[in-house]
């Protein structure tokens, strides 16, 4: 079946993306999607190689191919793993300006293996630390006592509401999560409510175009 590359370029909604920019560290993943994107026709979109832990690197890209004054913009981050530094993010804001952001967080793999460990592992912590932005998460009196105590339901809801935080330090308001069963969590975040009603009616259609009654 078609990654999330092919599944937005041959969905019919593709025909009102102005740029469709996909970037990955992988040369030879990114030789391949444009090649596929040569086969499909499609002249509104490219590959390029990008690290996202060089940020500046993949930002100077977006820049010259997007007018950041008049667009509006939607940014998916899909990694595995709770690994996208919050830098990049920052950048993105900076250079896109009217950006809303998805992002896969993996909630119930990524952070259910190592999170218990990573209170007592400053090494293992600090990828969680880039990820949030800040530190705070493993200094909390609060959280640690969540870990000592297993309660690490809760601990993924702070964890969500931490990253939320720092999503509200750079100008987002306005947020919904979709639950993915207990592997990961869909987050939208917005600056406008608008975004939000459009996000809202989305969810109701399934990826099959199947729609809900209500």
């Amino acid at each position: 079946f078609d990654g999330t590359a092919l599944s937005i370029l041959q969905h019919n909604s593709a025909q009102y993306i102005k740029h469709a920019l996909f970037f990955d560290y992988d040369a030879t993943v990114v030789e391949v999607l444009n090649k596929r994107i040569e086969q499909l026709g499609c002249t509104n979109a490219a590959a390029f190689v990008g690290d996202y832990n060089k940020p500046d690197s993949i930002c100077g890209i977006i820049s010259q191919r997007i007018s950041q004054a008049s667009s509006l913009n939607l940014v998916f981050l899909d990694p595995t793993d709770c690994s996208v530094p919050f830098e990049l993010l920052v950048q993105l804001k900076k250079t896109l300006r009217n950006i809303d952001i998805i992002i896969n967080v993996a909630t119930g793999t990524d952070f259910n293996r190592n999170i218990p460990m990573a209170f007592n592992d400053p090494e293992r912590a600090l990828k969680y630390c880039r990820f949030l932005g800040t530190s705070d998460f493993f200094l909390l009196d609060q959280n640690v006592n969540l870990k000592n105590t297993k309660q690490y339901d809760i601990l993924r809801e702070r964890f969500r509401d931490a990253y939320k935080q720092s999503l509200m330090r750079i100008g987002y308001k306005h947020f919904s999560i979709h639950r993915i069963e207990h592997y990961y969590d869909i987050l939208f975040a917005a600056g406008h409510p608008k975004a939000i009603e459009f996000w809202n009616k989305a969810q109701a259609i399934p990826y099959d175009g199947q729609r809900s009654l209500f």
